[in-house]
């Protein structure tokens, strides 16, 4: 998956400064004007994890 500002700031954010996913919405919301539902993000999380997994 290409590292898009959503992914960026779920990386950034939630994985690395554990910040909650509320968080990560209202940053993207406020810095971006990217206006996303929490089960959106939900969703590339768990993309980023099973791209993760795959490889190690």
């Amino acid at each position: 998956m290409e590292n898009d500002l959503i992914i960026q700031a779920l990386k950034e954010l939630h994985l690395a400064q554990q910040k909650s996913l509320k968080d990560v919405q209202n940053y993207l919301s406020m810095r971006y004007r990217i206006d996303l539902e929490e089960s959106v993000l939900e969703i590339r999380l768990r993309k980023i994890s099973q791209e993760e997994k795959a490889v190690a």
